[in-house]
């Protein structure tokens, strides 16, 4: 499912992680914060993605994106992740600690590129706190982001028709956001 395809420097890959750094700091930091990459090979994965383990902090997505699709009952939620984004899929597959039973799936949008965040990431950046902050940050915007689309589903009278659009995923020096060239709604 996943296959590593070599590594690289965090920073080149997100430039955006090293932005509270100076200069001197950044060019220091980005020989030597070097991150390993994977490439998702499936194009529809259901539950887990194998076992993480106790150093595994996340997976940021350098390329790509993907469908997050939950379903609860008779309901299903989506969410759109892409370049940016920190996603822990080896932790969730709808049994735990959840009051309902879900199931997860993942739909890759655009081939995948994934860079592992885990202990050796945070160790290298030790000296540059600032990194580990902005990947923090990263996750905590996803949480934010979802509580979001949250409280809109909540709207009474919320247009419940089904939208499908074409696009592109955009990074800026904000973050991430989806750009539909095409849309159409029924």
């Amino acid at each position: 499912m996943l296959t590593v395809i070599g590594s690289d420097a965090l920073l080149d890959l997100d430039p955006d992680l090293g932005a509270a750094l100076s200069p001197d700091e950044f060019a220091v930091a980005r020989q030597t914060i070097r991150v390993p990459l994977l490439c998702l090979e499936e194009t529809s994965v259901r539950g887990k993605w194998g076992e993480g383990s106790g150093h595994l902090a996340g997976l940021l997505i350098v390329e790509g994106a993907l469908l997050r699709e939950v379903q609860t009952a008779r309901r299903v939620t989506a969410e759109l992740v892409g370049p940016g984004d920190v996603i822990r899929p080896f932790e969730e597959d709808g049994e735990e600690d959840l009051p309902v039973r879900a199931q997860i799936s993942w739909r890759a949008v655009n081939p995948v590129t994934l860079a592992v965040i885990d202990g050796r990431t945070f160790a290298a950046a030790n000296r540059w706190p600032q990194v580990s902050a902005a990947i923090v940050a990263r996750a905590v915007r996803r949480t934010q982001r979802l509580s979001v689309n949250l409280s809109i589903s909540h709207f009474a009278g919320f247009p419940t028709a089904c939208c499908s659009s074409s696009g592109t995923w955009q990074r800026t020096g904000a973050g991430s956001h989806a750009t539909a060239s095409s849309s159409t709604c029924r």
